[in-house]
């Protein structure tokens, strides 16, 4: 079993005191402890198989470290430095086994969390502890790379990362790009973009970078899988051929486990269809669970300890700032 990862000096002796207990007695967290087990029933449930017990600041270098240690495929973000077992699953995660082994709400087994109340509980909800999540057999992944430039000259030869003059040629290929990502998820893959201006150029010099990871597919399987995307490009007067092809077991990757400040504002998140057909926020992401979540909400919180912006119920709090996009930075008020 893992080290007892709650300390505090003692529990709140009445629900209406829970906040100002919280101020005077702030919790001791130790949330990046590991435990693999070969063997777990989910209680009431169907899953019976190899699950690890993960706490939720647990980073991905050191989920991968502990997966490669026992030969499994633990789920988890895309940044190393993330962790992704506290709001990550929460917030649905999709990572590049999304459409191999579901989200990463779909990994999770069981949750310990601290209830409002200041009890450490398996609960609904609450602050995240530790899960229970699927241990899966090892996979290697596959990524095809490719990128394109809208620049001031055409390429005259096939290759990599080519120029292309056309702004018409280079949005068509953006487009194509994005079309292509409903055969990669039907394939149980998963298409990267990024979309920027060139550094140091003006705003007709873009450059698009594309990813198509394919998990348990072969070199030869992926080279023949994202060929039909290479010959829409070239159809559109892009000479394109791929920068790269690399496979590698899921969890063996390592990358940088530190980033310098920077100034960009990134926008990968999951945003469902009906997102886009003038619904509200909570009546795109929750639909008619919502009354439901908001009714669970007020039974195990209803002292309003916990918010956040995308919580259902949390639309009588909002964060006053100084900002002119949407922060977290500032005084959380009644509205």
């Amino acid at each position: 079993m893992l080290p007892e990862d709650v300390g505090q000096a003692e529990q709140p002796q009445h629900p209406a005191s829970t906040t100002s207990f919280y101020l005077d007695n702030p919790l001791t967290v130790m949330n990046r402890a590991f435990e693999f087990i070969p063997s777990y029933k989910q209680p009431g449930r169907n899953y019976h198989g190899a699950a690890s017990r993960v706490r939720s600041g647990l980073q991905v270098h050191e989920a991968f470290a502990h997966a490669k240690n026992y030969n499994v495929t633990l789920a988890a973000g895309s940044c190393f430095t993330f962790g992704s077992y506290g709001g990550w699953i929460t917030g649905g995660g999709h990572s590049p086994l999304s459409s191999k082994v579901g989200l990463g709400v779909d990994q999770v087994l069981s949750l310990h969390v601290m209830t409002a109340d200041g009890h450490s509980v398996t609960a609904r909800t609450g602050v995240i502890i530790s899960a229970v999540i699927k241990a899966h057999p090892q996979v290697n992944l596959t990524i095809a790379k490719l990128d394109f430039f809208l620049g001031t000259a055409t390429s005259t030869a096939p290759g990599p990362s080519p120029n292309v003059a056309s702004s018409s040629a280079f949005w068509k290929g953006f487009d194509a790009v994005f079309a292509f990502s409903v055969p990669t998820v039907d394939a149980g893959g998963y298409l990267w973009t990024n979309g920027i201006k060139v550094a140091g150029g003006d705003n007709t010099s873009y450059t698009m970078q594309v990813q198509v990871q394919m998990p348990g597919q072969t070199l030869s399987e992926a080279a023949a899988f994202v060929q039909p995307l290479l010959d829409t490009l070239r159809a559109l007067d892009i000479p394109i051929t791929l920068t790269s092809l690399t496979t590698e077991i899921y969890s063996h990757q390592t990358g940088s486990v530190g980033f310098a400040l920077g100034n960009s504002r990134f926008g990968s998140r999951l945003f469902p269809r009906a997102a886009y057909l003038n619904l509200t926020l909570f009546q795109a992401f929750f639909g008619s669970n919502y009354d439901e979540l908001v009714r669970v909400k007020k039974e195990w919180d209803p002292w309003q300890v916990f918010w956040s912006p995308t919580t259902p119920g949390s639309e009588g709090w909002a964060v006053q700032g100084f900002s002119e996009i949407p922060t977290q930075n500032g005084q959380l008020c009644r509205v």
